[in-house]
């Protein structure tokens, strides 16, 4: 096999002689693939029966003292072993899959590498009668990308936003089944191979489920996860929402006669949740816990743009962006609200159950309120709004474009416009941002230069600072600072009293070498620490 190849997805052929997989080139770009899946790669076919063969035979030529081979005819003849079956068009590969009787091939594929992700096509390679293996020649495209969306809720295409999150499985022969991001959800689709048509499975009710609340047991009302099928037309599936942890749930596919034609539904049923534990202390802070996620509240916001908004941009480049606001149970005190911008900045934040968030929602801040005479604590929970803004996944190739170039601009405006609507809505208390990588940047951007200026009656709060920590925390003094050479720079102002950047996109050689992932969970306790200090209020 090639020696600059990077195997990945791999699976064996119906015979067990051929072995399938994504190739990715490690000649250029190695590192962080986990949150740029957009690499150069390509679907390879290996013979592995020729391979140990060819092994044999180069060991039994050592043994007989025969002319040692060249390291370049060795790469040439392992390159006449392993055949390329995904066209030159497709820059980068994912996900191949073949079907239960191996005569077909699909896979996942970006046409440009351009941006670190993109809207994927779907692409078949197919067996003939006849044809003893696959040929690059018969590719095919099932569904293409999606520039614009035929309207605003209507599918956007194909989207995932890291390796592996792609659980792609054949039902049968014909049809395939997976999730994939449609704006802020998380959808299940079935796509019929040869009619090249796209269903949304997650449709309907969804049985057992006596949840209660606005969703009620509307299946589409949750954010999907695929994890395996059978050719019997059993699905086995997850569901959830941001208050609500993934529950297993169980489909059966049948096909139903609509107007004269054939379509397919899918019957969900949920399975029952047994608590293991039998301690009564753990049931009793798991019951505690359930209570209060009974209270919390989430919905998805449609925001329309300020910028880049007008008859001289496409429709697709304008449309409203989205929102998810997840809300801790009513309180009389206005809670803080804590923005939160993806990274990527082609990624996503699905209306999925989070800890994270739930974590943040339920912190419990101090507020001393008062004056020199009289001062009391409150104590309040936190709103959060997870901002997709334009050049977000699962909105659009049209969309996703519009973002390169306009960095620092159209989505810090489109973070602002978020916080914007919800400062309209009112109840919103102290303000503070947080952000990692390429949102630590719109967070660093949006704290020097403010778009929008809100009075707040408070002062400045305490942080706690670790020099150990990947986070850059801010305290009002570097507020100061930013909004000092801000106002004066732009006339503007800063709204927010602190700021967490995660490992921010402003300093690539200080990045090099370093993996937020692996120090994230080490400073957590510090995290939240400066978390719990943020709106800590007073007088002096």
């Amino acid at each position: 096999m090639l020696s600059f190849f990077q195997a990945a997805d791999a699976q064996w052929t119906n015979d067990d002689n051929d072995l399938i997989f994504v190739g990715s080139d490690t000649t250029k770009r190695r590192l962080g693939h986990c949150y740029c899946t957009n690499r150069a790669s390509a679907i390879y076919k290996i013979n592995i029966s020729e391979q140990l063969l060819l092994a044999q035979k180069k060991e039994k030529e050592e043994e007989a003292n025969k002319a040692e081979k060249t390291k370049e005819g060795e790469a040439k003849e392992n390159v006449d072993k392993t055949v390329r079956l995904s066209t030159p068009d497709d820059m980068a590969t994912i996900s191949p899959r073949l079907s239960p009787n191996g005569n077909r091939l699909i896979y996942f594929s970006y046409p440009s590498l351009d941006n670190h992700n993109n809207c994927a096509r779907l692409r078949l390679i197919e067996r003939k009668d006849g044809q003893s293996d696959f040929s690059s020649t018969d590719v095919q495209t099932i569904v293409d990308i999606v520039d614009t969306p035929a309207e605003l809720h209507s599918f956007p295409g194909f989207y995932f936003s890291s390796p592996g999150e792609q659980e792609v499985n054949w039902l049968d022969g014909d049809v395939i089944i997976f999730a994939s991001l449609w704006r802020s959800l998380r959808k299940a689709l079935i796509v019929d191979i040869p009619k090249r048509a796209v269903e949304v499975a997650s449709v309907g009710t969804v049985k057992g489920l006596d949840e209660g609340g606005v969703l009620g047991d509307n299946a589409e009302g949750f954010s999907w996860k695929v994890h395996a099928s059978s050719t019997q037309d059993y699905i086995l599936a997850a569901i959830g929402t941001p208050n609500k942890p993934d529950r297993p749930v169980l489909g059966k596919v049948s096909t139903v006669n609509v107007d004269n034609k054939e379509r397919r539904v899918v019957e969900w049923t949920a399975f029952p949740i047994t608590p293991r534990h039998s301690n009564h202390n753990i049931k009793q802070q798991r019951q505690e816990v359930e209570d209060w996620m009974v209270g919390v509240s989430w919905e998805i916001l449609q925001v329309g743009p300020s910028t880049n908004s007008d008859e001289t941009h496409h429709e697709g480049e304008r449309r409203p962006f989205e929102a998810v606001v997840v809300s801790p149970p009513a309180t009389a005190t206005p809670a803080p609200l804590l923005v939160i911008p993806h990274g990527g900045p082609h990624s996503c934040y699905a209306a999925e159950f989070s800890i994270r968030n739930l974590y943040f929602v339920s912190l419990g801040y101090k507020l001393l309120l008062g004056n020199f005479f009289f001062f009391s604590f409150f104590e309040v929970l936190t709103i959060i709004i997870l901002v997709n803004y334009r050049g977000s996944l699962g909105f659009g190739q049209r969309a996703l474009n519009s973002l390169p170039g306009k960095c620092g601009e159209q989505d810090c405006a489109d973070v602002m416009d978020a916080l914007k609507l919800m400062v309209d809505k009112g109840a919103v208390g102290p303000l503070a941002i947080f952000g990692g990588s390429h949102g630590g940047f719109i967070s660093m951007y949006i704290l020097s230069v403010s778009l929008l200026s809100i009075p707040l009656s408070l002062h400045s709060p305490f942080l706690h600072l670790s020099p150990a920590s990947p986070f850059l925390f801010l305290s009002q003094r570097s507020l100061n600072l930013l909004t000092f050479l801000g106002a004066h720079l732009l006339g503007t102002q800063s709204c927010f009293k602190a700021g967490i950047l995660w490992n921010p996109v402003i300093n690539f050689n200080s990045m090099v070498g370093f993996s937020s992932s692996l120090c994230l969970n080490a400073n957590w306790l510090c995290l939240y620490r400066l978390l719990q200090a943020i709106f800590l209020i007073g007088i002096c």
